[in-house]
């Protein structure tokens, strides 16, 4: 029943990614390819075209996606006013349905489990410590899945990530000193 559920909200988000584009079916599978990570709907052209550019990764369900979903859902359900705690369940099985709909790809798991770890630490009023967040997620990820290791997106992901922390958050702290934009 789980898997029909996840399945009817794929086949919506598909609906609405179509609509409306009646007349260019290809514009739709661009953007049913980039929203949902069905690559399968580009036309050969469009997959070469995307592949030469190296933009093909744009379309694989990962940490820009999941993080842009996150922000959103959490800009509308700090407008409703609800407690804490609700926001975060609503948040987090939200993003768990988009997970499921589009595939439970690994780089959405783990882009997930960072995503969570940081709304439970706003959740509990922990200080918002990104680098430490980012850290337990890599170590449920591996508890749930130690092959993940090995794995070159899984070194990526969090490579990257824990690079953009060290190093790019200090980067970006002295050019708005040093160049006056606070």
């Amino acid at each position: 029943a789980y898997q029909a559920f996840c399945a009817r909200i794929l086949a919506r988000f598909d609906a609405i990614l179509r609509h409306g584009l009646d007349r260019q079916p290809e514009l739709g599978g661009i953007y049913r390819a980039m929203m949902l990570g069905q690559k399968q709907e580009l036309s050969d052209e469009q997959d070469q075209l995307f592949l030469q550019s190296g933009t093909l990764h744009l379309f694989a369900i990962s940490g820009l996606h999941i993080s842009a979903l996150a922000i959103g859902i959490q800009v509308l359900l700090t407008l409703t006013r609800l407690p804490r705690s609700v926001q975060f369940v609503v948040a987090a099985s939200a993003l768990w349905l988009y997970v499921e709909a589009t595939g439970r790809t690994p780089s959405a798991v783990r882009a997930f489990a960072m995503m969570g770890l940081l709304n439970a630490a706003r959740l509990f009023r922990v200080p918002g410590n990104s680098l430490a967040a980012v850290a337990v997620s890599a170590l449920v990820v591996l508890a749930l899945d130690p092959m993940q290791l090995f794995s070159a997106g899984f070194q990526m992901s969090y490579g990257i990530v824990a690079a953009l922390l060290l190093f790019g958050l200090p980067l970006s702290e002295k050019w708005k000193r040093d160049h006056g934009w606070f």
